[in-house]
């Protein structure tokens, strides 16, 4: 699971790796805590919901921060145009 550094800045201290280990499933379960998940059932492991909030966070993250540089947010492109 390659995590964004906008989401994963949050849960690494340096970021993730090439290969999913230990620091990964920390990280991992640690979302999946913040996303209500249980104790046990924050097995660190990116199952299908996970993966599914994992990239919700990341587009909300990405709208969030191409608003705030000024471009054009999606849902506006093709209707606004410069004068």
């Amino acid at each position: 699971m390659h995590v964004p550094l906008a989401v994963g800045e949050r849960y690494y201290k340096v970021g993730p790796g090439p290969r999913f280990s230990e620091v990964d499933k920390k990280a991992c379960a640690a979302f999946q805590r913040d996303q209500g998940f249980t104790w046990s059932s924050a097995d660190g492991y990116p199952g299908p919901v996970t993966w599914k909030r994992l990239m919700e966070e990341i587009e909300r993250e990405e709208k969030a921060h191409s608003e705030e540089e000024g471009e054009i947010p999606s849902h506006y492109r093709g209707v606004l145009r410069p004068r």
